[in-house]
């Protein structure tokens, strides 16, 4: 597993965009794989529409998810990213999660910060936790890593414009906080940053960056 993480390093140190398809199973994994691309997401609105048939409505329950996240990693060699959802719990639960994924296969994972029973990202009606909740419970998934593997937070690749820029916003403000930085620096949330000037010009390059991939893409809102 240590191959797949040095290479999604790697390729995370290149500071450009990659396209990670969205496998709902192993299957859709395994073809992800034979059309070339670098790396594999489980995506758990796709988990959950193929295992369930329902909606990403925090039906998949961990085990359900390790299981599957098993599965992609025995078929193929490419890094897998993992939907990890909200942890499936406070931030005790997030390091169980983390622990579980990670001898499942999985190389990195995605942690959001909705209330629980989380949504679909797509869907309206979400609320996400207070700051402090979720510094918790992304400073338990970091100290509760074994390998190494990379924990990310992010957008999805379909985020409108408009969206960005709100995003760029809220980064700007909260980056005029001192607290907030050193909070995040603190928790070591990206492998490259080494202090606060880091930080922010981490984010801010990631920021625009993912502009320019909206802007040549020309996508538009849904």
């Amino acid at each position: 597993m240590s191959r797949q993480i040095d290479r999604l390093r790697g390729r995370l140190a290149q500071r450009s965009a990659i396209i990670v398809p969205g496998a709902g199973n192993a299957l859709a994994a395994r073809i992800i794989a034979d059309l070339g691309f670098e790396a594999v997401y489980l995506s758990g609105a796709g988990l959950t529409n193929t295992l369930l048939g329902l909606p990403d409505l925090a039906f998949v329950s961990l085990p359900e998810l390790v299981q599957n996240t098993a599965a992609i990693s025995e078929i193929t060699d490419l890094p897998l990213i993992v939907d990890a959802d909200t942890g499936f719990g406070n931030a005790i639960n997030v390091r169980q999660t983390v622990r579980a994924l990670e001898r499942a296969g999985a190389n990195a994972i995605q942690l959001e910060d909705q209330v629980s029973p989380k949504k679909c990202g797509h869907f309206s009606g979400k609320a996400v936790i207070d700051v402090e909740e979720m510094c918790g419970k992304v400073k338990a998934a970091v100290e509760g890593r074994r390998s190494g593997g990379w924990v990310g937070l992010g957008a999805p690749a379909k985020t409108p414009p408009e969206v960005i820029a709100v995003l760029h916003n809220q980064v700007n403000a909260a980056l005029a906080d001192p607290a907030f930085k050193a909070q995040l620096v603190k928790l070591s949330l990206d492998p490259f940053v080494t202090s606060q000037a880091d930080f922010a010009k981490f984010i801010v390059d990631f920021t625009e960056k993912w502009r320019n991939v909206i802007r040549t893409a020309n996508i538009k809102p849904e």
